[in-house]
């Protein structure tokens, strides 16, 4: 009975305690673009308005961000290419003040980030602790000070792999489609889905059937066909030249290739890379009798190259490697390096003053190599030496290369931001005025990244066809 009360006092005070934090309107975060630009888009749909065009959502997001302080660009609108269920949520959160969804937010993505943690230490038997050090800085503190939502994309592939190991269909199809929030992430875990377990096609189909009168009702027919033939590519062309960008498409536009072919090779590239995915997960789910890889894979191969890919999605492969890691001890080396080079947000920690950006590289790689790889201590010091060496380098380059971002003003005053524009017109202007980094930079900030889910995809693919060649050998 004592245990009893002394839990509903805690529960109460915590209660009071989370009532009081959002009722402050206390400034949380310092600059959640993301995040305002997805309320904004959200405010745009409650007011029956167009959430894709320009015009009021750059004046919700100048708005709201005066109010915190800050001096945004008064012509800039940032884009929220979601797809139109996506808005139904945020049309409701809208209601609340800014300032509440900001604390909300901070409250929620650590959640999001803790429940993933545990999903996958039920799929892989890994400590929890190692799980939370893989994804803490690719999937969590990038996402969290920016606004972006892949996190919750994360946490609902992750729900899905789970359902679908424990043999329950209609539940993983509900949280695959759920993490099309992210389309592009989602949609390879969908397609193995439905090719390799046959029962959840008719859930998956009613669900993106439901999926789709949410989208009708929510942003009506002309803005959902605007979304898919003029936002999607509009959104691509207008980061041709993001020097935060993945992706295929802007390597290849930042080395010269013309804008048209970029794309097409990126496009590309992603379908190709889905299709091994679906190939080598459901090689690997069949003699491994796992059919989380279904869900797992796919996604991992899609995000390298393809036509929009930010080092937030990457953090997709992170959960699929610490899983393979486990499933596939003879490539565990290799998983290892890869999953090292994944979850360390390269591009984000050399931005970082020096020491602190070598220490959080030498804690969360050894804690990494310790608890995830599971490598013995000698190996895991000289991991964690190859990461610092790696930080070093970037470290350097980036204090060597570095130039001060361009002011877009001059650009941005030169596009139309009339209301029947996209907002990805004055986005695109923004990008090419202001990002304008060193070539040099650019690839030593990303090389990591790009080479450890390059590796992950080739210890995947080496992985299954061993095994298929074992099989054929029997």
């Amino acid at each position: 009975m004592k245990r009893n009360v002394l839990t509903a006092i805690v529960l109460a005070a915590a209660v009071v305690a989370l009532a009081a934090y959002l009722a402050s309107g206390v400034r949380v975060l310092d600059d959640p673009e993301d995040l305002r630009a997805f309320y904004c888009a959200g405010e745009t749909v409650a007011a029956h308005r167009d959430p894709y065009l320009t015009e009021p959502l750059r004046a919700c997001e100048v708005r709201e961000a005066r109010a915190a302080g800050l001096t945004p660009y008064a012509r800039l609108a940032l884009p929220a290419p979601l797809p139109g269920f996506a808005f139904a949520p945020l049309a409701l959160v809208a209601r609340l003040p800014f300032a509440t969804v900001s604390a909300l937010w901070v409250l929620l993505l650590p959640a999001a980030l803790a429940l993933t943690a545990l999903l996958v230490h039920k799929l892989a038997d890994v400590p929890v602790s190692g799980i939370v050090a893989a994804l803490v800085l690719g999937d969590g503190w990038i996402s969290l000070a920016n606004g972006h939502i892949v996190p919750f994309a994360v946490l609902a592939l992750c729900a899905s792999a789970f359902e679908i190991a424990r043999d329950r269909p209609v539940r993983a199809s509900i949280y695959a489609l759920l993490a099309s929030i992210e389309p592009h992430v989602a949609l390879p875990a969908c397609l193995a889905l439905a090719v390799a377990a046959p029962k959840t096609r008719l859930p998956l189909a009613a669900g993106a059937a439901l999926l789709a009168a949410v989208s009708l009702v929510t942003i009506g027919p002309g803005a959902n066909l605007e979304y898919v033939l003029r936002v999607l590519p509009a959104h691509a062309h207008s980061e041709l030249a993001a020097a935060r960008q993945f992706s295929l498409t802007t390597l290849l536009y930042r080395s010269g290739v013309s804008a048209q072919p970029a794309i097409l090779l990126g496009n590309v590239s992603y379908a190709l890379l889905c299709v091994l995915g679906i190939v080598v997960a459901r090689r690997l789910a069949r003699s491994l009798a796992a059919p989380e890889l279904l869900v797992l894979v796919p996604p991992a191969f899609a995000v390298f190259g393809g036509p929009f890919v930010h080092l937030t999605q990457v953090a997709v492969a992170i959960p699929a490697l610490v899983v393979l890691m486990v499933r596939l001890s003879a490539h565990r080396t290799a998983l290892g390096i890869a999953l090292l080079l994944v979850a360390l947000p390269w591009e984000d920690l050399s931005e970082n003053a020096t020491v602190a950006m070598l220490v959080f590289i030498g804690v969360f790689s050894l804690a990494i190599a310790l608890l995830v790889w599971r490598a013995s201590p000698r190996v895991a010091l000289v991991a964690m030496a190859g990461m610092l060496a790696i930080g070093g380098l970037e470290r350097t380059a980036v204090i060597t290369l570095e130039r001060p971002p361009g002011d877009a003003t001059a650009a941005l005053a030169a596009v139309d931001t009339s209301g029947s524009q996209l907002a990805e017109t004055t986005w695109a202007a923004f990008v090419a005025a202001s990002q304008d980094e060193d070539e040099r930079l650019y690839l030593v900030t990303h090389l990591p990244t790009w080479f450890g889910l390059g590796l992950a995809i080739a210890a995947t693919v080496n992985a299954a066809r061993s095994r298929a060649q074992a099989r054929e050998s029997r």
